[in-house]
């Protein structure tokens, strides 16, 4: 049997013994993936990760006074860092106080902004866009959790539940 080359893959054991935590190996547009036990999935050995969180009718009610983490801080000197992120909405009445959905990566500064209460009742979905008040930001938040909060109010007046997917890296912050 030849040899199989895949990219990235520098130990042919990785194909045939998933690393440590790994629960499911697939091929996806050519590249090797990994999923873990949390149903993060991830170009295998490491790179950008992928999760979906689900946002509930409380907590969406609650989003200014009470902003969600997302991911929590990853720890001393390292930077969560949001390289995707897309919502779906599914709301059975429509919200009449509708603020802009704001992710932010540093913990202080939001960096990612939708207006996901814009949307009508039923099931829709939304990308987040590079808020652009922050397009000018100079700082990294080291050791913060990536949160889903609202520009100054909570909704109101509406029901529903959203997903949010994320695609982020970590960074050592050294190598920033």
């Amino acid at each position: 049997m030849g040899q199989i080359n895949i990219a990235g893959i520098t130990d042919p054991t990785q194909i045939i013994q998933p690393p440590v935590g790994v629960v499911g190996i697939y091929v996806y547009n050519g590249q090797v993936m990994e999923v873990n036990s949390d149903g993060e999935i991830t170009p295998l050995g490491g790179g950008g990760k992928q999760i979906a969180i689900t946002v509930s009718n409380a907590e969406i009610n609650n989003l200014n006074s009470t902003p969600k983490t997302l991911i929590p801080a990853s720890g001393n000197g390292t930077v969560n860092s949001v390289l995707d992120v897309y919502v779906k909405t599914d709301f059975q009445n429509a919200y009449t106080t509708r603020p802009r959905l704001l992710i932010s990566e540093g913990g202080v500064e939001e960096t990612w902004a939708c207006n996901a209460f814009d949307a009508g009742v039923g099931i829709e979905r939304q990308k987040f866009i590079r808020d652009p008040a922050s397009a000018t930001q100079s700082t990294m938040g080291v050791n913060q959790p990536i949160t889903l909060t609202t520009d100054g109010s909570n909704p109101a007046g509406g029901t529903g539940s959203m997903t949010i997917y994320l695609t982020w890296s970590v960074y050592d912050e050294n190598t920033l």
